[in-house]
Formats: structure tokens, sequence, C-alpha cells
């Protein structure tokens, strides 16, 4: 739609996660009950994304919300659940490992189901940060290997996951082909009219540098825009770039930039410093970090939707909180 929403409950939930953070800092196990209530809930997810789609018959995966919610979830889910296996197999029995992999696949169905382009970037870019967190050097490859195998099976063998990424492969060719976006029709297809958002939102981050075009501006900028055939008239029903970090700078301008990037990058500073003294929390931080940052290429819900908000911030504090308790053991 032309309206963009902006909550001041957002807000309230960037200024409240310090005092979360404190308290949470009072329990030591909370990462833990995290990822054990993420085991259950591949299966959970996996239950909604069968009603949507084979009992609702809504084609994909919807979720209460939407499917670039319930999508993006599932594979933060998987992966959580896929940490918890990895790191704590040695104590785990055999009947419960067998549950968390079939966790890990319920979620990961999900995701697929969900025909998220975010859930499929997300799942790419977290997988091959996990090979780099989890496999020895002379594994690489192999793990490569097996990721590679993983996308290819859910490729072939789930209509909704080929559908969607032969659509989105054929439109971005098509605008990258095109020589005048403004007028060329490959600006209206679904992949093309989210580049054709992001090329104009260059325009708005060089007329508009430092603070941007204003909260709630987007679409009255864009038409204008069009009027002055810089932009397709294919955005002008949008309210938003569908891209967290170009719907930041386009509102916000390069201060409001550069404190998203602080939101997402220092807390990943942290757990980086602390990577070869305490692993296993800093492998987890990361994991969640790194995730966001793939779902926030595709969608703009991280920072400025209230749900989203939540799942990133309150998966800081936890990640954080954990690996800075364990750091300080480890130092005494």
């Amino acid at each position: 739609g032309s309206i963009q929403t902006h909550y001041l409950g957002t807000e309230l939930r960037f200024i409240f996660v310090i005092p979360v953070y404190l308290l949470l800092r009072r329990y030591t196990d909370c990462s833990i009950w995290l990822l054990r209530g993420a085991i259950v809930g591949g299966f959970v997810l996996l239950a909604q994304a069968y009603h949507d789609v084979f009992v609702a018959g809504h084609g994909i995966a919807l979720g209460v919300y939407s499917k670039n919610i319930i999508g993006p979830i599932a594979v933060l889910v998987a992966f959580w659940g896929f940490y918890y296996l990895w790191f704590n197999h040695r104590l785990l029995n055999r009947w419960f490992i067998l549950f968390i992999l079939l966790s890990v696949l319920a979620a990961l169905v999900t995701a697929g189901l969900s025909g998220s382009r975010g859930a499929y970037v997300g799942f790419m870019v977290t997988a091959l940060a996990c090979v780099m967190f989890f496999s020895k050097p002379r594994w690489m490859l192999a793990s490569l290997a097996v990721i590679s195998l993983v996308a290819v099976l859910f490729y072939q063998n789930s209509g909704i996951v080929k559908n969607g990424v032969d659509k989105a492969v054929n439109e971005a060719q098509q605008y990258f082909r095109a020589e005048d976006h403004v007028a060329d029709n490959s600006s209206r297809t679904s992949t093309g009219v989210r580049l054709e958002m992001i090329r104009t939102g260059f325009l708005f981050i060089r007329d508009n540098p430092i603070l941007g075009i204003g909260p709630g501006n987007y679409n009255k900028s864009t038409q204008t825009y069009i009027k002055q055939g810089k932009a397709s008239p294919a955005i002008g029903d949008f309210a938003h770039p569908h891209n967290t970090f170009m719907d930041v700078a386009s509102a916000k301008g390069l201060l409001g930039l550069i404190t998203v990037l602080l939101l997402f990058y220092y807390p990943a500073f942290i757990f980086i410093k602390g990577y070869k003294q305490c692993k296993p929390t800093a492998v987890l931080g990361l994991i969640h970090i790194v995730a966001i940052s793939a779902f926030s290429l595709t969608d703009h819900s991280v920072v400025l939707m209230n749900n989203y908000v939540s799942i990133l911030l309150l998966g800081i504090v936890i990640f954080l909180s954990a690996h800075v308790r364990s750091c300080k053991q480890h130092l005494s």
C-alpha cells in the first residue's frame, strides 16, 4: 500500500532492551532454554505450514503474520537446533539426537514451503557462515558439498522452492539486461520491482545523504521521482524498498544507516573479539546476526515491525549475555 505506518512501540523496544539485558545476565541458562524451545518449535512450525498448505489451501506457508515472518524464523530455528546438537551431541542419547535432527528438518521444510525470498537467502548465507564456524579446514569442501546437496534436493523436490528460484533468477536477468529501467517492463516483475526500488533508493541517498527523506515519506518521494522520469511507475504503490538497509538509509540518511549497522555489528564485534576464548557462545551470537542480516536483504521488517524487532533484540541480548558471562568465567 501507499501508507507507511510507524509505531512508537518499535522505538520503545530498542530502549527497553537495556534493562532486559541487565535482567537476563542474572539467569545463566536462558540461552539453553531458548535453544531447547527452538527444538520443539521446529515441529510447531511444520504443523503450521502443513495447515496453511494442505488444509487451508493457501499454497504456501503464511504463518500467523506473513510468509516473510514464518520462513526466516524457521531458518533461525533450524540453525539454533543444529547449533545445540553440534556442541552437545556427546552428552545426548541417540533418540534425542534423532529428535533434534527431525526438528531441524521440519524447520527447513517450513522455510521451503513459505516461499520467502528472505528464508532462501538466509539459509544459504547462514549455512556458508556455519561452514566457516564449524568445519575444520580439511572438512571445508565436504561441508560445502553437503550444503549444496541439501539446497539441490530442496530445489528439485519442492515445487514452491523451484518455481520461486527460477522466477527470481529469470526476472533478475531481464532487469539487468534492460537499458532503460524506467520504461522497461522488467521493472514490473516481482524481482524487478525490488531491484528498481533499490536503484531508486540510491537516488534518495544521493539527493538526501545525511538525514534522508524522512520516515513515512517513501511513497511520496517515489511519486516525485516517477513524475521526473527518474523511477519506474511500477514502484509507485510501495511504501518501502523491501530491504532493511536501503529503507533506513533512504528514510534516515547515512546517520540512520550507521546507527543500524552499529546495532547489528557492534555485538558481532564483541562476539568475534572473544571467539578464540569462548567459541561456543560467540558462534551462537554470530549465527543470529548473520541470519538476521541475510533476511534484511529482502525485507524491511527487521528494524520496523515489532515482532521482528523483538526477535532481533531478544536474540542479541540473550546470546550476548551468555557470551559475556562465558568470557568472564574463562578469564577467572
